[in-house]
């Protein structure tokens, strides 16, 4: 169960810095945002088991940075939305492209690192590239849900809707990514999908109640 333990506390850190970027304001947040992409897909290669299943240790960050576009199109409407949308695809080709370089480097005789950092960072232009596929469609089926959804149903069901545009985007990321990205690479591809979607729902379900909070505020 120490896993299990560990991906509580993972969700309440994610859920405390986004909301901590929230205080500080637009600027911070985007800045967070495009942190937790960069992260995420630095970290998706280290697979752990949770619930029995073989998973990724990366969707917590990824649920956080919906968590926080949400919050942008709310507070600060649907244009900033999108600028963080193109803000995240500049991180993301940046990390890509220093990546690239770092691995170009002779190591010198002395160095022990090398060797790891192969393995690590190899394959991240495959996963950025299936990141960025599976995030441009969850980020706009978020944008969109949240805009016909808001105009079509009362206010009074906010948190239910909050968790139908969640689930529903990152049902299309949990798809989009793995089969491009992770196809060959992990040991379970059906197990991580699955385990995938159990950890964004429910991380879903605990930190969407911060956005509606936070919003209170």
């Amino acid at each position: 169960m120490i896993n299990e333990l560990i991906f509580v506390i993972h969700i309440i850190l994610i859920s405390t810095i986004i909301a901590g970027a929230y205080r500080i304001g637009q600027h911070a947040l985007i800045s967070v945002i495009a942190l937790l992409c960069v992260l995420g897909n630095l970290f998706v290669l280290k697979q752990t088991i949770l619930f029995s299943l073989n998973a990724t240790c990366a969707d917590a960050f990824a649920v956080g940075a919906t968590i926080g576009i949400t919050l942008l199109h709310n507070r600060w409407g649907e244009e900033i939305a999108h600028k963080s949308t193109i803000i995240n695809f500049y991180a993301l080709a940046a990390y890509t492209a220093t990546t690239f370089t770092q691995l170009c480097y002779h190591p010198a005789p002395f160095d022990t690192m090398h060797k790891h950092f192969i393995p690590l960072l190899s394959p991240a232009p495959r996963i950025i590239f299936a990141s960025m596929c599976a995030y441009f469609v969850a980020q706009k089926t978020t944008i969109y849900l949240q805009k016909w959804l808001m105009s079509n149903f009362p206010a009074a069901h906010k948190l239910a809707i909050s968790y139908i545009i969640l689930f529903i985007a990152h049902l299309f990321d949990t798809i989009v990514f793995s089969v491009i990205g992770l196809y060959g690479i992990v040991h379970n591809l059906a197990d991580v999908m699955i385990i995938s979607m159990i950890i964004k729902t429910l991380t879903i379900f605990f930190a969407t109640p911060i956005i509606n909070f936070l919003q209170k505020k």
